[in-house]
């Protein structure tokens, strides 16, 4: 039998050590342009994802019942308090209430002494933006009044 009529069924190892360099080339070179997987969550960046989470939550529960959820931040003292629309409207019932985890250094500033911000069942969202600062960066926390959305921009 001839060896020349059959076909080859595998890769020799030298083939296989050249695809892997040029998978291993090309992978160095796209890395840096990838974002970072992870920010520190320490300083301003920490202190807004915190916040930002809260106001998720708290949009995220004025869905689920159907009633309108608030939570009123203390810029100064970094306390928080949730409270939820009791049935037929007759006052509010608070949720809880707690700090945020500001670091050394992070200040919390707002227009006014306390800032409000009410969600509604049906997506709308109300409030007032809160800058939180650090040395190194500022991040603007606020909620998009359409659609009820926290966010956070770096400045």
């Amino acid at each position: 039998m001839s060896r020349a009529g059959s076909s080859r069924g595998g890769h020799t190892l030298t083939e296989m050590i050249v695809v892997l360099a040029v998978i291993g080339v090309m992978v160095t070179a796209v890395s840096p342009a990838l974002p970072a997987r992870h920010e520190p969550a320490d300083g301003a960046t920490g202190a807004a994802r915190q916040l930002t989470q809260l106001l998720r939550r708290a949009r995220a529960t004025a869905a689920e019942r159907g009633a309108v959820v608030s939570v009123v931040l203390d810029p100064a003292r970094a306390r928080v308090w949730v409270a939820i629309e009791r049935a037929g409207g007759a006052g509010a019932a608070p949720l809880a209430e707690d700090s945020l985890a500001v670091g050394a250094g992070v200040v919390l500033e707002a227009a006014t002494p306390r800032v409000t911000y009410t969600f509604a069942p049906t997506g709308e969202a109300f409030g007032d933006p809160v800058l939180v600062r650090d040395v190194a960066r500022s991040v603007l926390v606020l909620v998009d009044p359409w659609t009820g959305e926290p966010r956070a921009e770096q400045r």
